[in-house]
């Protein structure tokens, strides 16, 4: 699986959070923060079986109480390793808020004048190693006691991490009173209904801040020439800046033409960001024009591009057609064959 067992030398000290009430709707929750480390240690995933089958995934539709404690998502190793690599960014923090639940009748957590106390002595077990005693966490199933609800991947991936790992983040905690229903209602609710960014918004984001991603396509972390592990992120940041030169250099030929954002009119689009930087991104690649160590400068190399497509539509366009085969002011959008 994608767990990690903490293998102690000896039971630690018991983890102990401040809290601070909040009351909604008769329904009693509570808000701190707590080191990263602490939340790794002390918390599971209810998450889904790695396999099931078809006739069980049938069953649980219609019995709720069937796998009651497995509805997670699995943890996502790239997503893990993405967000390792984020923290690790002198200047990247995250601020999002997991959310935990106290598993009923563990035993292993008290709340009692807004403190929240967990013994990992009461729910750690003991094993032999190599004649030592040895305490772990995780074995034939995860024996800590609060879920984490949200925030899995934030957690497991800043724990990974020798910066992120001592971090502090808030939190939400909810009691075992507040039921498994409420806490499961509020998972789905933060990961169903919630509008995500689109595409091209995402990628707007993603190049503005310079946001890492093991996604290579989408890979927009900050880059230096000549760096192989930079590549990928020279490639995407060039390709996606040559079509915001187009697009608002007014007067050539793709002048409000490449539709960078949603907002912008759909009327004269000739091709979305998103899949300009899906396919120009090969131009800035080692065996494309643009790549790493050309010479070439990134005005040049706009020129360039720039100069092709203007070379394209005078094409298009010679005399001896009925009218433009490349309307820069009309819907009718130019075709650009291969």
């Amino acid at each position: 699986g994608t767990e990690v067992t903490h293998l102690y030398t000896g039971v630690p000290e018991p983890v102990s959070w401040l809290l601070y009430k909040v009351n909604q709707k008769g329904m009693t929750f509570y808000i701190s923060s707590a080191r990263i480390c602490e939340i790794d240690a002390v918390c599971s995933v209810p998450s889904l079986p790695m396999d099931i089958e078809s006739d069980e995934a049938g069953r649980r539709v219609l019995d709720d109480s069937i796998g009651d404690d497995e509805w997670q998502r699995r943890l996502a190793p790239r997503r893990i390793n993405s967000i390792r690599e984020f923290i690790e960014g002198s200047e990247n923090i995250i601020a999002n808020t997991p959310i935990l639940f106290v598993k009923p009748g563990t035993g292993s957590v008290t709340i009692e004048d807004d403190n929240l106390t967990v013994d990992l002595g009461s729910f750690l077990k003991k094993t032999s190693l190599r004649g030592e005693d040895r305490w772990y966490d995780v074995g034939h199933e995860d024996f800590r006691p609060i879920w984490l609800i949200d925030g899995q991947h934030r957690v497991r991936g800043m724990s990974r991490s020798e910066i992120g790992k001592d971090l502090h983040v808030p939190i939400i905690v909810f009691p075992e009173e507040f039921r498994l229903h409420e806490a499961a209602k509020i998972f789905a609710e933060i990961n169903t209904l919630q509008t995500k960014l689109t595409s091209m918004h995402t990628l707007f984001m993603q190049h503005r801040f310079h946001i890492p991603s093991h996604i290579s396509k989408r890979d927009f972390r900050p880059w230096e020439e000549g760096v192989q592990e930079h590549h990928n992120s020279r490639a995407n940041h060039l390709s996606y800046e040559a079509a915001g030169y187009l697009a608002s250099n007014k007067g050539g030929p793709l002048f409000n033409r490449i539709r960078i954002l949603d907002q912008n009119a759909q009327n004269f689009t000739v091709v979305k960001a998103d899949q300009w930087v899906d396919f120009g991104r090969s131009w800035f690649l080692k065996n494309g024009p643009y790549y790493p160590g050309c010479g070439m400068t990134q005005d040049q190399m706009n020129a360039e591009i720039e100069n092709y497509f203007t070379a394209i539509i005078n094409t298009c366009n010679h005399s001896g057609w009925d009218g433009p085969r490349w309307s820069p002011t009309s819907k009718n959008k130019g075709l650009i064959v291969n």
